[in-house]
């Protein structure tokens, strides 16, 4: 079972600090003298205890018509697992997985953004 979330967040300008966006950010060389102008990473986390993993991808791209760019923060959060159909409570475990889901992915989603970020969600 998995649920995905693909954000798209504004953000004002090109020359904005990812670590201003971001919590943990791509890392550049500070000897180069050079910023980013975009990138995508992705990762996998598990989250053993509740037996739930995520692909998390975040990208940075700009938009051609202006300064600014968007950050796309994309949430694939699942868990696998077998479930019966003829199970008697096969419902509420679906239903009890996706809470679970949802859960996982707004921790993922606020972990992710800095906290200035998410002030202007407010």
């Amino acid at each position: 079972m998995a649920l995905r979330y693909i954000n798209h967040i504004a953000l004002p300008s090109r020359a904005l600090r990812l670590d201003d966006v971001l919590t943990c950010p791509p890392p550049v060389p500070t000897n180069l003298g050079a910023t980013i102008a975009r990138f995508t990473t992705r990762v996998t986390i598990q989250a053993s205890n509740r037996r739930l993993e995520a692909h998390i991808a975040q990208a940075v791209e700009p938009k051609p018509d202006h300064d600014g760019a968007t950050l796309i923060l994309d949430i694939d959060a699942f868990r696998q697992a077998e479930v019966l159909l003829e199970e008697d409570d096969v419902e509420a475990r679906i239903e009890k997985t996706f809470a679970e889901l949802h859960e996982f992915k707004n921790e993922i989603f606020f972990a992710s953004l800095s906290e200035t970020m998410i002030e202007g969600f407010e």
